[in-house]
Protein backbone atom coordinates (compact mmCIF):
# COMPACT_ATOMS: atom_id res chain seq x y z
CA UNK A 1 0.00 0.00 0.00
CA UNK A 2 2.69 2.31 1.05
CA UNK A 3 5.04 1.51 -1.85
CA UNK A 4 1.69 1.95 -4.38
CA UNK A 5 1.10 5.53 -2.90
CA UNK A 6 4.83 6.39 -2.94
CA UNK A 7 4.66 6.06 -6.51
CA UNK A 8 1.40 7.79 -7.22
CA UNK A 9 2.88 10.82 -5.10
CA UNK A 10 5.99 10.55 -7.44
CA UNK A 11 4.27 10.53 -10.70
CA UNK A 12 1.97 13.50 -9.75
CA UNK A 13 4.69 15.68 -8.53
CA UNK A 14 5.57 14.90 -12.16
CA UNK A 15 2.50 15.68 -13.42
CA UNK A 16 2.34 19.20 -11.68
CA UNK A 17 6.00 19.98 -12.78
CA UNK A 18 5.01 19.11 -16.75
CA UNK A 19 2.01 21.29 -16.36
CA UNK A 20 3.77 24.50 -15.18
CA UNK A 21 6.94 24.18 -17.77
CA UNK A 22 4.81 23.20 -20.41
CA UNK A 23 2.95 26.90 -19.91
CA UNK A 24 6.31 28.19 -19.42
CA UNK A 25 7.45 26.87 -22.96
CA UNK A 26 4.35 28.06 -24.49
CA UNK A 27 3.86 31.49 -22.57
CA UNK A 28 7.73 32.12 -23.64
CA UNK A 29 7.65 31.43 -27.62
CA UNK A 30 4.14 32.97 -27.48
CA UNK A 31 5.98 35.83 -26.81
CA UNK A 32 8.90 35.80 -29.19
CA UNK A 33 6.96 33.90 -32.30
CA UNK A 34 5.75 36.06 -34.98
CA UNK A 35 2.66 37.02 -35.71
CA UNK A 36 2.35 34.68 -38.93
CA UNK A 37 3.85 31.44 -36.81
CA UNK A 38 0.96 30.73 -34.20
CA UNK A 39 2.47 26.72 -34.50
CA UNK A 40 5.65 28.07 -32.46
CA UNK A 41 4.79 27.26 -29.22
CA UNK A 42 3.59 24.24 -29.92
CA UNK A 43 6.49 23.49 -31.68
CA UNK A 44 8.81 24.35 -28.75
CA UNK A 45 6.30 22.13 -26.54
CA UNK A 46 6.63 19.00 -28.60
CA UNK A 47 10.16 19.60 -28.38
CA UNK A 48 11.22 20.15 -25.20
CA UNK A 49 8.83 18.83 -22.79
CA UNK A 50 7.45 15.98 -25.14
CA UNK A 51 11.17 15.47 -26.10
CA UNK A 52 12.15 14.51 -22.43
CA UNK A 53 9.08 11.96 -21.67
CA UNK A 54 9.81 10.39 -25.30
CA UNK A 55 13.87 9.88 -25.06
CA UNK A 56 13.78 8.72 -21.01
CA UNK A 57 11.07 5.89 -21.43
CA UNK A 58 12.87 5.20 -25.14
CA UNK A 59 16.39 4.88 -22.57
CA UNK A 60 14.66 2.95 -19.96
CA UNK A 61 12.41 0.60 -21.94
CA UNK A 62 13.41 0.46 -25.69
CA UNK A 63 17.27 1.11 -26.38
CA UNK A 64 18.92 -1.42 -27.61
CA UNK A 65 22.76 -1.69 -27.42
CA UNK A 66 24.92 0.90 -26.27
CA UNK A 67 24.68 3.44 -28.91
CA UNK A 68 21.02 3.83 -28.51
CA UNK A 69 21.30 4.02 -24.56
CA UNK A 70 23.87 6.82 -24.99
CA UNK A 71 21.76 8.80 -27.41
CA UNK A 72 18.90 8.35 -25.89
CA UNK A 73 20.56 9.76 -22.93
CA UNK A 74 22.12 12.31 -24.31
CA UNK A 75 18.84 13.67 -25.43
CA UNK A 76 16.88 13.24 -22.51
CA UNK A 77 20.01 15.70 -20.68
CA UNK A 78 19.58 17.99 -23.38
CA UNK A 79 16.04 18.56 -23.56
CA UNK A 80 15.98 19.00 -19.86
CA UNK A 81 18.35 21.41 -19.93
CA UNK A 82 16.17 23.56 -23.03
CA UNK A 83 13.16 22.81 -20.22
CA UNK A 84 14.87 24.39 -17.37
CA UNK A 85 15.89 27.43 -19.46
CA UNK A 86 12.78 27.86 -20.70
CA UNK A 87 11.35 27.92 -17.89
CA UNK A 88 13.70 30.37 -16.09
CA UNK A 89 12.99 32.92 -19.17
CA UNK A 90 9.84 33.12 -18.52
CA UNK A 91 9.04 33.17 -14.89
CA UNK A 92 11.94 35.88 -15.30
CA UNK A 93 9.29 38.17 -17.72
CA UNK A 94 6.31 37.32 -15.52
CA UNK A 95 7.86 38.25 -12.49
CA UNK A 96 9.09 41.04 -13.21
CA UNK A 97 6.91 43.90 -13.55
CA UNK A 98 8.90 45.70 -16.58
CA UNK A 99 8.47 42.96 -18.81
CA UNK A 100 10.65 42.26 -21.87
CA UNK A 101 12.66 45.90 -20.99
CA UNK A 102 14.78 44.51 -17.93
CA UNK A 103 16.24 41.33 -20.67
CA UNK A 104 18.71 42.47 -23.24
CA UNK A 105 17.67 42.27 -26.61
CA UNK A 106 19.74 39.28 -27.81
CA UNK A 107 17.52 36.87 -25.59
CA UNK A 108 14.49 37.15 -27.97
CA UNK A 109 17.13 35.32 -31.08
CA UNK A 110 18.53 33.26 -28.56
CA UNK A 111 15.36 31.42 -27.45
CA UNK A 112 14.52 31.31 -31.33
CA UNK A 113 17.73 29.92 -31.91
CA UNK A 114 17.79 27.34 -29.13
CA UNK A 115 14.37 26.23 -30.42
CA UNK A 116 15.28 25.81 -33.67
CA UNK A 117 18.68 23.80 -32.61
CA UNK A 118 17.03 21.39 -30.37
CA UNK A 119 14.30 20.62 -32.95
CA UNK A 120 17.56 19.98 -35.00
CA UNK A 121 18.97 17.47 -32.69
CA UNK A 122 15.74 15.78 -32.05
CA UNK A 123 16.23 14.77 -35.81
CA UNK A 124 19.27 14.01 -35.71
CA UNK A 125 18.89 11.63 -32.46
CA UNK A 126 15.85 10.21 -34.20
CA UNK A 127 18.10 9.41 -37.25
CA UNK A 128 21.19 7.94 -34.79
CA UNK A 129 18.64 5.58 -33.43
CA UNK A 130 17.83 4.04 -36.56
CA UNK A 131 21.26 3.64 -37.54
CA UNK A 132 22.60 2.22 -34.40
CA UNK A 133 19.87 -0.65 -34.21
CA UNK A 134 21.60 -4.21 -33.35
CA UNK A 135 19.83 -5.68 -35.90
CA UNK A 136 20.78 -3.14 -38.42
CA UNK A 137 24.46 -3.04 -37.80
CA UNK A 138 24.43 -7.07 -37.34
CA UNK A 139 23.14 -6.63 -41.09
CA UNK A 140 25.73 -4.32 -41.93
CA UNK A 141 28.92 -6.63 -40.63
CA UNK A 142 27.69 -9.81 -42.00
CA UNK A 143 27.39 -7.84 -45.05
CA UNK A 144 31.37 -6.79 -45.02
CA UNK A 145 32.55 -9.94 -43.35
CA UNK A 146 30.62 -12.28 -46.50
CA UNK A 147 33.17 -13.84 -48.23
CA UNK A 148 34.20 -12.78 -51.76
CA UNK A 149 32.42 -14.70 -54.93
CA UNK A 150 34.37 -18.10 -56.17
CA UNK A 151 36.39 -17.61 -58.74
CA UNK A 152 35.13 -19.21 -62.13
CA UNK A 153 36.58 -22.08 -63.50
CA UNK A 154 39.14 -22.44 -66.68
CA UNK A 155 37.93 -22.87 -69.82
CA UNK A 156 37.67 -26.16 -71.65
CA UNK A 157 40.08 -26.86 -74.09
CA UNK A 158 38.46 -27.37 -77.11
CA UNK A 159 40.96 -30.12 -78.39
CA UNK A 160 41.42 -33.09 -76.16
CA UNK A 161 45.00 -33.36 -74.45
CA UNK A 162 47.33 -36.36 -75.91
CA UNK A 163 49.86 -38.07 -73.54
CA UNK A 164 52.35 -39.37 -75.01
CA UNK A 165 54.43 -42.16 -72.54
CA UNK A 166 57.43 -42.99 -73.96
CA UNK A 167 58.19 -46.68 -73.21
CA UNK A 168 61.62 -47.61 -72.21
CA UNK A 169 63.93 -48.75 -74.80
CA UNK A 170 64.69 -52.14 -74.79
CA UNK A 171 68.28 -53.48 -74.77
CA UNK A 172 69.09 -56.63 -76.12
CA UNK A 173 72.02 -58.14 -75.72
CA UNK A 174 74.15 -59.61 -78.30
CA UNK A 175 74.54 -63.31 -78.18
CA UNK A 176 77.97 -64.57 -78.56
CA UNK A 177 78.67 -67.36 -80.36
CA UNK A 178 81.51 -69.63 -79.84
CA UNK A 179 83.79 -68.43 -82.76
CA UNK A 180 85.53 -71.03 -85.32
CA UNK A 181 88.59 -70.99 -86.94
CA UNK A 182 88.70 -72.23 -90.46
CA UNK A 183 91.74 -71.19 -92.13
CA UNK A 184 92.35 -68.18 -89.91
CA UNK A 185 88.96 -67.07 -90.44
CA UNK A 186 86.34 -66.66 -87.51
CA UNK A 187 83.12 -67.85 -89.03
CA UNK A 188 79.92 -67.91 -87.28
CA UNK A 189 77.85 -71.73 -86.90
CA UNK A 190 74.64 -69.70 -88.16
CA UNK A 191 76.48 -68.66 -91.04
CA UNK A 192 78.47 -71.32 -92.14
CA UNK A 193 75.07 -73.47 -91.95
CA UNK A 194 73.46 -70.94 -94.45
CA UNK A 195 76.36 -71.13 -96.76
CA UNK A 196 75.78 -74.56 -96.77
CA UNK A 197 72.07 -75.25 -97.60
CA UNK A 198 72.27 -72.54 -100.40
CA UNK A 199 75.25 -74.98 -101.76
CA UNK A 200 73.21 -78.26 -101.79
CA UNK A 201 70.07 -76.36 -103.32
CA UNK A 202 72.19 -75.03 -106.05
CA UNK A 203 73.49 -78.79 -106.43
CA UNK A 204 70.30 -80.10 -106.76
CA UNK A 205 69.14 -78.39 -108.87
CA UNK A 206 72.20 -78.68 -111.64
CA UNK A 207 71.27 -82.42 -111.42
CA UNK A 208 67.68 -81.68 -112.11
CA UNK A 209 68.75 -79.83 -115.53
CA UNK A 210 70.86 -82.36 -116.12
Amino acid sequence: MKKGFSGFMFYFGWVLVFVVTATCTVLLFRRFSPPDAPWLPFAALGAFEYGVLNWLHFHKHNARGVWQHVISLAMTVVSGLAICAATMLELTLLLNSKGLETLPPWTQQATLFALIGQIGLNVLAFIGISLTDPDHIAKLTAMSSAPAPAPLPPARQSHAQVHVTQQPTQHVEQASYPQLTQGGVAADPLASRSTQEWSNVNGAKRQGQE
